[in-house]
C-alpha cells in the first residue's frame, strides 16, 4: 500500500504525542533551572561531583552526600553546590595537584556545607559575580579562597585555617565577608576598598547575654581586647602592614596572572578593615532562627542600641554603598511589572503558549512522508535534519533563557518588542522541536516546515532591532549562538526543500530497519548483517556423510562426541545432535557458522546471555567452550514446536504457551528480551513442557547496547521490528507480541498474517488487524479477548508484562474448566 504524498492531517494521537514531547523539552531543559534536585553518592547518585555538574541544567542544586571525593571540580554554570551530613560526617573534597579544589567560572553560583582541602594551589577560586562561600572548612593549601575579576561575592560562615593565605582579594567589587574563622599565616590580602568586612546590623548571644550588632570575623591574629563583653573587639582589625612580604608554597598566582612581577607577592596598600572583629570562634555566637529570639531567651533583654549596638540608626545604603542587605545580593529588584516572576517562568510559560500554536499548524497543516530508506547519502541527510532542528532547539533555548534572565535580573528598560522577541523565539524553538520529532517518525509537518524560515529571517532582523532598543550584553557565547541558531533556522528549511520536496514517497514496506540493507535468507527470516555471509549448501542434512562434514563439525570435537548428526542451524551457528563419550548422554552442540572475529563476537554474546538463564522453560546449557573451538553443548530435546500440526489439542496449547510465557516471565525478571519467539525457537519434551532456544537475537534491557547484526523472523515479527520509528524499539512488549503470534497459530492452525511477500507481509504487520480465533471456528471464541491483546499494534495496548498475561491466562482455563472443556 502507498502511502499519500500529502495527508490532510494527522491522527490527534501523533498530535498529542508529539506535544506530549514539547512538553517534556520544556520540562526537562529549562525547568530544570528552576531548581532540581541532583544528587551525588549514596545508592542512587552520581559517583563524582564532576559527572553531577556536567549533568546538571542552570539553576540546579548539586547534594553531595557523606564521604571523601578526590577531584577537583569546576562550576562553570549557575547552580548550588550543597553538602549534606548523610550520617557519616561533612563531604570531603581532597584535591589533587592543580589551580583549585573547588574553580568557579560562572555568576549566581553558592556553594555551602563542605571541606574542602588535599594538594591544589587554592581551595577554592572565584571568578564570576553574584557568588556565595559559606559554612565551608577550608583546610591546608596555599592559599583557601581566591577571589579575583568578581562581584558581589559573599563569603560568610566559613572556617579557613592553614594557609599560607587565608583570603585574597583583587579588585573585585560589592564583596562583603562576615563571620568566618581565619587562621592562617596570613589571614587576609586584600586590593579592593570597596569589601565590607561585617554582616549588617544582627541579633546574637554571646555568653549568654543577647546583643544586636554587625559582626566580623574571627582572625587568629588580632590583638585588641573586648572592654565591653559583646564579643566584640574594641579596636578595628586592619590586617598585616604594607611592608610585609607574603611568599606562598607554589607560585599560584603567577599561574592565575593574579601576581605582579617584582619578586614581593602583594606590594600595595591592604585594604583590610573589620571594624566588628570577633574576640571569640564563631561558634561562640550563637545567631537567632528564623523569625528572632522569643522573649526573654538569651539571660538578660536586648541591650540599648547605643550601649550594645555598633550600627547607626540609619542603616542604609549610605553605610554599605552599592550593598543592600534587605534582599539577597543574588536577586536584585525584578522590573514592577514582572515582579515575583523568575526569567525561566516566563521562558517556559511562552514555550507552553508557543507550543500549542505550533502544534495546531502541525495538526492542521498537511503531512508529508519523508523516504530514510535508499542511499546512505539520503538516511545520513535525514539524521542530519532531525539532528540539526534538536540542536537549534536546545541552542536557542539556551540562549532565550540567557537573554530573558539579562533582561530582568539587570533591570534593563525594556518593552514590548523585546516581549515579542522572546515570543517569537519560544515558537521557533517549539517548531523546531516538533520538524525534530516529525523527521523522527518519518515525516514532517508542511504548513510549520514552510513558515519556519520566513519567521527565522524576520526574528533575525527582529534580534538586532531588540538590542538596540534595549541594550543588553549577551556575553561572548551567546553574542555566537543566538544570531547563529537564527541563521541556521532558517538555512535549514531551505536545505530540506531543495533536496526533497520534489522526491518521490515510498510506501512505508521500505522501512524495514533504518540503517542497514535486508537480505532474505530464509521465507521466514529477514537478517542484516554489515558482515559477509558464508555460502552454505542448499542441503545441509547429508554432509555428515560427505568427506566435508570436519568444516561443519570440527573434527577436534571428535574426542568428546561421537554419533554427530546435523539436526539445524540459526543465524551464526548449526546445531548437531551427538552422544557424549564420557557418558554416553545424548546431548546438542552449537557450533559457530564461520570462526571469524564478528561471528565468534555475536556467538559468545549469545552464550552470555543464556549463562544467565535456569529455569525449566528454557533450554539448558551444559557448558560453554572456547577451546579447541567456541562451541556450546546443552539439553537435547526431540522436536520443536514447528513439527507439530497444527491447531493443536486445546490442553497441549494451553501448557505450551503457559511454559512459554513462564520462560518469557523469568528472563525479563532479569532484564533479557528474546526478540524471536517462534515455533522452530520452542523445543517440546516427551511430556509436553515447553523450552525455549536459540537466545542469539536475545538483548540484555540493562546494557543499553545494540549489536550489529539485527535480524528478526518476518512471520512472527512486531510492528516495532519492522517501523521502529513509528512503533518504538523492541522491548519486553515485543517478546509478548510474538508469543500472541505463535499462540494464535496453535489455536487457529495458521499465522494471523499470511503475505505473498515481504512488502505485503510488512503492510499486513502494521497496518492490518488480523480476524479474530473465533471468526475462523466460533468455539474459539473464549481465546479472543487474550490473543488480540498481544497482537495490539502499539506496545502500550498489549499486555505490558507477563504478569499481566499469566493472569488472563489462568483466568481463562478456569472458565474452559468449569465448562468441562480441559
Amino acid at each position: 500500500m502507498i502511502i499519500p504524498e500529502i495527508r490532510s492531517s494527522p491522527e490527534i494521537s501523533g498530535f498529542l504525542c508529539r506535544l506530549l514531547l514539547l512538553s517534556l523539552l520544556i520540562l526537562l531543559i529549562p525547568g530544570a533551572a528552576s531548581g532540581a534536585s541532583v544528587y551525588v553518592g549514596g545508592d542512587d547518585g552520581f559517583p563524582d561531583i564532576a559527572s553531577a555538574i556536567n549533568a546538571s541544567n542552570p539553576g540546579d542544586t548539586v547534594i553531595v552526600s557523606s564521604g571523601v571525593y578526590a577531584e577537583n571540580i569546576l562550576i562553570d554554570k549557575p547552580l548550588t553546590l550543597l553538602g549534606n551530613d548523610s550520617g557519616k560526617g561533612t563531604p570531603k573534597i581532597e584535591s589533587s595537584f592543580g589551580d583549585a579544589g573547588i574553580k568557579i567560572n560562572a555568576d549566581y553560583v553558592s556553594v555551602k556545607g563542605l571541606i574542602v582541602s588535599g594538594n591544589a594551589d587554592s581551595g577554592i577560586i572565584v571568578r564570576g559575580g553574584n557568588i556565595t562561600v559559606s559554612e565551608c572548612d577550608i583546610q591546608s593549601t596555599p592559599s583557601g579562597i581566591t577571589i579575583y575579576r568578581s562581584s558581589d561575592v559573599t563569603v560568610r560562615e566559613n572556617t579557613i585555617r592553614g594557609h599560607e593565605v587565608g583570603l585574597f582579594i583583587d579588585e573585585s567589587e560589592g564583596c562583603i565577608v562576615y563571620l568566618n574563622d581565619f587562621e592562617n599565616n596570613v589571614n587576609v590580602r586584600c586590593l579592593s576598598p570597596g569589601v565590607v568586612w561585617y554582616s549588617p546590623d544582627r541579633e546574637y548571644i554571646y555568653k549568654e547575654n543577647s546583643f544586636n550588632s554587625p559582626l566580623g570575623n574571627y582572625w587568629n591574629d588580632y590583638v585588641g581586647i573586648d572592654g565591653s563583653g559583646d564579643g566584640i573587639g574594641d579596636v578595628p582589625y586592619i590586617g598585616y602592614s604594607d611592608d610585609k612580604v607574603i611568599v606562598p608554597d607554589r607560585n599560584f598566582y603567577t599561574v592565575n596572572g593574579i601576581n605582579p612581577s617584582g619578586g614581593r607577592i602583594f606590594p600595595g596598600h591592604n585594604f583590610v578593615e573589620d571594624n566588628y572583629p570577633l574576640i571569640s570562634h564563631v561558634s561562640y555566637y550563637i545567631l537567632p532562627p528564623p523569625g528572632g529570639f522569643s522573649p526573654g531567651e538569651g539571660g538578660r533583654e536586648k541591650p540599648d542600641p547605643v550601649n550594645g549596638s555598633r550600627l547607626p540608626d540609619n542603616n542604609s545604603r549610605g553605610e554599605f554603598p552599592g550593598l543592600n542587605f534587605s534582599q539577597p545580593v543574588q536577586n536584585p529588584p525584578p522590573v514592577a511589572w514582572l515582579s515575583g516572576v523568575s526569567p525561566v517562568e516566563v521562558v517556559v510559560l511562552m514555550l507552553l503558549m508557543s507550543g500549542v500554536i505550533a502544534g495546531m499548524l502541525d495538526l492542521v497543516g498537511g503531512y508529508r512522508e519523508v523516504e530514510s530508506s535508499g542511499s546512505r547519502i539520503r538516511r545520513n541527510g535525514i539524521k542530519f535534519f532531525y539532528g540539526g532542528y534538536i540542536a537549534i532547539a536546545v541552542a536557542m533555548l539556551y540562549s532565550v533563557v540567557s537573554y530573558t534572565s539579562r533582561l530582568i535580573i539587570r533591570n534593563i528598560d525594556y518593552g514590548i518588542i523585546q516581549v515579542l522577541f522572546i515570543a517569537l523565539t519560544t515558537f521557533l524553538i517549539a517548531s523546531s522541536a516538533l520538524l525534530s520529532y516529525n523527521f523522527i517518525k518519518g515525516g514532517v509537518p508542511v504548513l510549520l516546515s514552510r513558515l519556519h524560515a520566513p519567521l527565522a529571517a524576520f526574528g533575525f532582523i527582529y534580534f538586532f532591532v531588540s538590542l538596540y532598543t534595549a541594550p543588553v550584553d549577551l556575553g561572548p557565547l551567546n553574542s555566537i549562538i543566538y544570531p547563529v541558531s537564527l541563521i541556521l533556522s532558517i538555512c535549514l528549511p531551505l536545505l530540506y526543500f531543495y533536496i526533497y520536496e520534489s522526491s518521490p514517497q515510498k510506501s512505508v514496506k521500505e522501512e524495514i530497519i533504518s540503517g542497514f540493507h535486508p537480505e532474505i535468507v530464509s521465507s521466514d527470516t529477514v537478517v542484516v548483517s554489515n558482515y559477509d555471509h558464508t555460502t552454505v549448501f542448499d542441503n545441509e542434512y547429508g554432509i555428515m556423510g560427505s568427506a566435508l562434514s570436519g568444516s561443519y563439525f570440527p573434527e577436534c570435537l571428535g574426542e568428546r562426541y561421537y554419533g554427530v548428526e546435523f539436526i539445524g542451524k540459526g543465524g551464526i551457528a548449526r546445531v548437531f545432535k551427538a552422544v557424549r563419550r564420557d557418558d554416553g548422554e545424548v546431548v546438542a552442540v552449537k557450533v559457530p557458522i564461520n570462526f571469524d572475529e564478528v561471528t565468534g563476537r555475536f556467538f559468545m554474546k549469545e552464550m552470555r546471555i543464556w549463562e544467565e538463564l535456569s529455569h525449566k522453560n528454557i533450554v539448558r546449557l551444559n557448558s560453554v567452550n572456547i577451546l579447541p573451538v567456541p562451541f556450546v553443548e546443552m539439553e537435547y530435546v526431540v522436536s520443536d514446536l514447528s513439527e507439530s500440526e497444527k491447531p493443536l489439542p486445546l490442553k497441549e496449547t494451553l501448557k505450551i504457551i503457559e511454559g512459554i510465557a513462564e520462560g518469557l516471565s523469568y528472563a525479563h525478571k532479569l532484564g533479557i528480551i528474546h526478540r524471536d519467539i517462534k515455533p522452530q525457537n520452542i523445543l517440546v519434551t516427551k511430556d509436553g513442557t515447553a523450552k525455549i532456544t536459540d537466545w542469539g537475537l536475545g538483548k540484555m534491557i540493562s546494557d543499553g547496547h545494540e549489536t550489529t547484526v539485527v535480524g528478526f523472523s518476518l512471520n512472527y515479527a512486531a510492528p516495532e521490528q519492522i517501523a521502529p520509528r513509528r512503533f518504538g524499539v523492541p522491548d519486553e512488549r515485543t517478546d509478548i507480541y510474538q508469543m500472541g503470534v505463535v499462540f494464535y497459530e496453535m489455536v487457529v492452525g495458521m499465522r494471523p498474517f499470511f503475505g505473498g511477500g515481504v512488502g505485503e507481509m510488512t503492510d499486513e504487520i502494521i497496518h492490518r488487524m488480523p480476524m479474530k480465533p473465533s471468526e475462523n471456528r466460533l468455539s474459539d471464541e473464549p481465546f479472543d479477548r487474550i490473543i488480540m491483546k498481544c497482537l495490539e499494534k502499539m506496545p502500550k495496548d498489549r499486555y505490558q508484562n507477563i504478569g499481566e498475561f499469566l493472569s488472563d491466562l489462568q483466568h481463562l482455563k478456569d472458565i474452559l474448566s468449569s465448562q468441562g472443556e480441559i
